[in-house]
């Protein structure tokens, strides 16, 4: 029987990416990754194993050929590594997905910043170049920039799109108010300037989510306008148990001004999320690949403008809204669904998903 063993630099736990993809994986799942104290007992309840973070363990699953190893991000690149050379030295072992997150873009400061980033950027070099590495990412922009810059084949595109639990339908929808944020809680993500504007329109919005601890400074200025009462702080929320999007009517996307590729070719989990559980995603102008990707329906993606307010982005979406907007979402949702399934998975239709 397949095992497909995630990697991570991170609590797996608390990451959509990993937690969705493990549906779609045949046989039993590990995670091997850092995780909290408690978690064991969270991974049994979700039907997975896992295992602390260490080149020990990532070395013993690499020489298991009934294998499949899954690489998340950059900061999995040394695992990567390690987990090639375990391979190389018997001439077999398991098979290799890196799952690109995001591109590697720039060091943060000081001596170790910039070490991370010229080692990170040499392992991703010379792993995307390797033929028995497999690679995906999560947005077609993203892809073509990563063969671009490293010279290397497109990585699939793989959308970060949950399973279809229930159809999107009319009624639930029309039934639907407020505005909601949800995910890392950092600094661009909820700006002072953006939420200013909905003090002044009146509005408020409910946020969702954990605080990074280098984001100190957004925490502070939620708290300042929850004084306020536009800004509603609800918590940390499970990645894997999203009902509670079900009572709001839009999603707030702000990143910014940034012309970052990372922001331009963004297309984050929280996007087919709110659409899943049918709601408007209002996005800032420069997340270009989530406008286009979901073009064709009209009120679905709509980005904010200089020139308009959040409400009148609201009206806008729903005035645009087409008569059978729900059986649209539903379908577009279902078709990326199945493409990124098999992109993942690097097989033809007819494998069983893992429920």
């Amino acid at each position: 029987m397949m095992t497909t063993v995630h990697v991570a630099k991170w609590n797996c736990f608390k990451l959509s990416r990993p937690l969705m993809e493990r549906r779609w994986d045949p046989g039993k799942v590990v995670f091997v990754a850092l995780a909290e104290p408690g978690w064991e007992e969270i991974a049994k309840s979700w039907d997975v194993e896992y295992e602390p973070l260490a080149f020990s363990a990532v070395w013993r699953w690499a020489l298991r050929p009934d294998t499949r190893m899954v690489f998340h991000g950059q900061p999995s690149l040394p695992y990567l590594f390690c987990a090639t050379m375990a391979r190389s030295l018997t001439g077999r072992g398991a098979e290799f997905l890196y799952d690109i997150h995001d591109l590697h873009e720039k060091a943060t400061k000081g001596v170790r910043g910039i070490r991370r980033w010229v080692l990170f950027g040499f392992l991703e070099w010379v792993c995307l170049r390797l033929k028995k590495i497999r690679s995906i990412t999560v947005s077609p922009g993203l892809a073509k920039e990563v063969a671009r810059r490293y010279g290397c084949r497109e990585p699939s595109q793989c959308f970060s799109i949950p399973l279809q639990e229930r159809p999107l339908t009319l009624p639930a929808w029309n039934s639907r108010h407020g505005i909601v944020y949800f995910g890392i809680i950092e600094n661009y993500r909820l700006s002072e300037d953006r939420l200013s504007a909905m003090a002044r329109e009146g509005l408020s919005i409910d946020v969702y989510g954990r605080l990074v601890q280098q984001c100190r400074p957004a925490f502070e200025l939620l708290n300042r306008f929850e004084a306020l009462k536009v800004v509603r702080l609800r918590g940390e929320y499970c990645p894997d148990s999203l009902e509670f999007l079900d009572q709001y009517e839009a999603v707030l996307m702000d990143y910014g001004t940034s012309r970052s590729a990372n922001v331009r070719h963004c297309l984050p989990n929280k996007l087919f999320q709110s659409l899943r559980h049918g709601l408007t995603v209002l996005v800032s102008a420069n997340l270009e690949d989530a406008i286009d990707v979901f073009s064709s329906i009209p009120g679905a993606v709509m980005p904010l403008t200089s020139d308009s307010t959040i409400c009148e982005v609201i009206q806008r979406a729903r005035a645009m809204r087409p008569v059978d907007y729900c059986e649209r979402i539903n379908r577009r949702l279902d078709q990326l669904h199945a493409e990124s399934r098999l992109a993942y998975l690097g097989t033809k239709p007819g494998d069983q998903v893992r429920m």
